[in-house]
């Protein structure tokens, strides 16, 4: 899975755990960041799919953070975590765009369920925001380098970027000579 993941929290430990235990499940591009200002130089240079935010943090508190990654980065999907979250502060996540939250310590069960859901809710995200920006007539460069408006071509494109983030195994058939690979 190649999808970008961002794990923000000051705790050192808990940052190197989390991100082993995704690049154990198999999540190539993870992330960790324990000084929470440094994320909005990170998101700069590259877009998140996932960021999991602790709540409380010295520097920054989570909630601040989430604000910021959602004003910057509409489609990445925020999971706060904390150990002592209140009913407020859960209500306040939520109001504020985050897409999940859950309690430390952390059931790897659970954390790895709702990374997979927001993973797909990004993606489905940012699948709509390019349909949108097609069906208004604008080009669509896609990160395969393709520049196109052919309606055809667009949905062939959405299907394969739809199954490559997925371990699901896919039969590509056709005509000798059509590029299958």
């Amino acid at each position: 899975m190649t999808a970008p993941i961002l794990v923000v929290d000051d705790e050192l430990a808990f940052v190197e755990s989390v991100t082993s235990s995704l690049r154990a499940r198999g999540h190539r591009e993870v992330v960790g960041c324990t000084r929470p200002r440094e994320v909005e130089a990170l998101l700069a240079t590259r877009a998140f799919a996932v960021a999991l935010l602790d709540v409380r943090m010295a520097e920054l508190d989570g909630l601040s953070l989430l604000e910021r990654i959602r004003q910057r980065s509409p489609t990445t999907a925020c999971i706060m975590v904390s150990g002592s979250g209140s009913v407020a502060t859960v209500v306040s996540a939520i109001k504020l765009g985050a897409y999940d939250y859950l309690a430390k310590p952390l059931d790897p069960d659970a954390l790895f369920c709702a990374i997979d859901r927001a993973l797909e809710v990004t993606h489905l995200r940012r699948f709509v925001i390019r349909r949108q920006g097609a069906r208004a007539g604008l080009e669509t460069a896609l990160a395969t380098d393709f520049i196109t408006t052919d309606p055809t071509l667009m949905d062939l494109l959405d299907e394969a970027e739809l199954h490559a983030a997925s371990d699901i195994p896919v039969l590509v058939t056709g005509e000798t000579g059509v590029g299958k690979e």
